[in-house]
């Protein structure tokens, strides 16, 4: 029996021999063969500040070809680990695998980012890290988002869109809160003005990133400018859906008649009324002046001796006859 048990030892050995690689020692009569080391290999995708990134999505190829870098088409291809692995909140994917050397190759980058020119990064998982694994961090560019603003003026009561409202576009640029429009360290002046059309619209296009103001400047005629002209500030960047900020303002009619403009324009127009009422004035002394004068030539009153009145002689008039 012992010599049975030997030879079937012998034969197991022998076969064992003969599926190790060339190179490698044979594991012992029953032992198994110890398991290659592993780890954990990741990706982190972040901003620009560092903040993690979700929603892009990666592969994880093994190297496999003897070729530096990575190969994904052809015979001589590199070994596709994982297909498709999205970033979570934390901005990570990863995986557990052997020791080697493996490339993370970004296919898709989150939304309102660029995908980057070199989308593949190489990581090497070794014996002496294999324990606490390896992991590559992978900066984000964003893309420029070519947005835009768009107004639409209503009038507050119907809600019938207003044609003519007439809006300044600022991007905030000097850090202080609120839009400044003079001195040296005024907001950044990017569309002197925009009148609204027929449907009400007015578009700011092919913004970049940043914060903006909307400066109302003209009404329409029997609408009166809102007692807070400006809007803002106005956020523009790559989460705003479908890249424009649409805004809806409203004017109310102008009850006291003051018309149509800026209110350098009322002011003027009120001067301009003032200037008609002199002139009326001016014209009601001159008649006056002319009724008095034509009085005196008339006459004068005085007294008569039977204590009547009658007027002074006149140029045109013959003189009273007194009695003897």
């Amino acid at each position: 029996m012992a010599a049975r048990n030997w030879a079937l030892g012998i034969a197991i050995g022998a076969v064992l021999a003969a599926a190790a690689p060339a190179g490698a020692l044979a594991a012992a009569p029953g032992t198994a063969t110890p398991p290659a080391p592993t780890g954990t290999v990741a990706v982190r995708k972040v901003d620009a500040e560092g903040t993690a990134l979700s929603g892009a999505t990666f592969q994880l190829w093994r190297e496999a070809n003897g070729v530096e870098g990575l190969q994904v088409d052809g015979t001589a291809r590199d070994e596709l680990v994982r297909g498709s692995c999205v970033t979570g909140a934390d901005g990570l994917c990863q995986g557990v695998a052997p020791v080697g050397t493996y490339h993370w190759r970004e296919t898709a980058p989150p939304t309102g980012y660029e995908l980057p020119e070199q989308p593949v990064v190489t990581v090497v998982l070794t014996e002496a890290n294999a324990a606490v694994g390896v992991t590559v961090t992978v900066p984000g560019t964003r893309e420029e988002t070519g947005g835009g603003i768009r107004v639409l003026k209503k009038d507050r009561t119907t809600g019938q869109p207003l044609r003519g409202a007439v809006f300044e576009l600022w991007k905030e640029a000097n850090g202080t809160a609120g839009l400044q429009t003079k001195g040296g360290s005024a907001d950044l002046l990017v569309h002197p003005g925009c009148a609204t059309d027929t449907g009400g619209a007015c578009a700011f296009d092919g913004l970049e990133e940043g914060s903006y103001y909307l400066r109302e400047t003209a009404v329409p005629e029997d609408y009166a400018l809102p007692p807070n002209r400006v809007t803002g500030p106005l956020r523009l960047d790559a989460n705003t859906p479908g890249g424009t900020l649409d805004v809806t303002l409203h004017n109310d009619r102008d009850h006291q008649g003051k018309g149509k403009g800026e209110d350098k324009d009322k002011g003027e127009d009120r001067g301009e009324e003032k200037g008609k009422g002199e002139e009326k004035s001016e014209d009601k002394d001159k008649a006056e002046d002319k009724d008095k004068a034509e009085d005196k030539g008339n006459g004068e009153e005085r007294e008569h001796p039977d204590n009547g009145t009658e007027p002074m002689p006149g140029p045109d008039l013959p003189g009273p006859e007194w009695p003897a």
